[in-house]
Parts: C-alpha cells; structure tokens; sequence
C-alpha cells in the first residue's frame, strides 16, 4: 500500500512539472531584453496547492526550469528551478496555515478558500518577483557597469513580472476549486 501511495505522489509531481512547462512554453509574450510573460505561474500555484509544499516546490521547480532551458533562456533556468520551487513552496505552506487558521475558528469550510487563495499566491508572486529582482541584478546584468547599474536594469523587469504573477494568481484561483472537485470525483 505504501509504494501505491509513493507511486501516485511521484507520478502527480511528473504530471505537474510537464503541466508547468507546457503551460509556460505554449504562451510565452516577449519582454525587451529580459526573457517573457507567460501563464505558467499559475500551474506553479496549483503545483503547491495540490502537492504540498515539497512535491509542489519540485513539480514547479523542475517544470519551470525545463521550459527556461527549452526557451532558449539557459542563464535563467538555475534561477528559475529554484525561484519557483519557492513560489509553489511559499503558496503550498501560507495557504495551509491561513486555512487551518480559518479552521480553527468555526468557520465553514472552504468559507476562505478564495482569499486564502489570493493572498498565499499574492506573496507568493511577490517571492517570485523579488528572486528575479536579485538574481537579474547580481547574476544576469552583472557587470554591466556596476551593480547600481544592474539593480536599476532589473528593476525594468518588475513590472511585468508582476503582471506574470496577476495572471498566475488568477488562473489558479479560477481552476483550483474546479480541480479540487474533479480530484475529489477521482
């Protein structure tokens, strides 16, 4: 019964990391100079959501990374592996708490599922922003005329980083209780 239970977790986390790909690698809308907007955050959300924060952090670390190497974007892909791993991990563990938190209270359940929803992937694309903040700065722009330099070229990425993390926080909040019914069918 336990390598059912192994089995199953394994293939869900392979089935979300091919899901993060494709969804980041089918729609990708080019940003000037620092890589694309796509909606592949939000199956980095659903990664954390359903899988808990570990399998999640890995389906969406490893998804993501795979389509920034197919993407062409090789000095992203270590990044990525590891800024989404954060995302799915941050979104998997604040919804957990603010859910058992709304538990405890007598709450109906589920009564908070959607801000729950929106707030854990809201910090959660904050997290992602602010990772591709530090790493453009001190990694990709590196050098290009020092780091206030660098600092002040990725800050020209935040804004549509930010808007990736509006569509991510969206497309999640939209198929998770969708999803959440056809898991429950399953």
């Amino acid at each position: 019964m336990m390598n059912d239970n192994k089995t199953a977790i394994i293939t869900r986390t392979a089935l979300f990391a091919a899901l993060t790909a494709l969804a980041t690698l089918v729609i990708q809308i080019p940003i000037p100079g620092t890589g694309y907007v796509n909606p592949g955050d939000g199956i980095v959300l659903l990664s954390g959501l359903f899988l808990g924060p570990v399998y999640g952090a890995l389906a969406a670390g490893l998804g993501a990374g795979i389509a920034d190497l197919i993407s062409g974007y090789v000095i992203y892909a270590p990044a990525t592996l590891v800024i989404k791993a954060l995302c799915a991990f941050t979104a998997a563990k604040l919804f957990a708490l603010l859910d058992s938190r709304n538990n405890r209270t007598g709450a109906p359940i589920g009564k908070f599922m959607v801000p729950n929803m929106i707030f854990s992937g809201i910090i959660s694309e904050l997290v992602m922003t602010a990772g591709y903040f530090l790493y453009e700065g001190l990694v990709v722009l590196k050098g290009a005329g020092g780091l206030s330099v660098s600092f002040a070229g990725a800050l020209a990425g935040v804004p549509f980083n930010l808007i990736q993390g509006i569509i991510g926080v969206v497309l999640s909040t939209a198929l998770y209780p969708l999803l959440r019914r056809l898991n429950a069918s399953v």
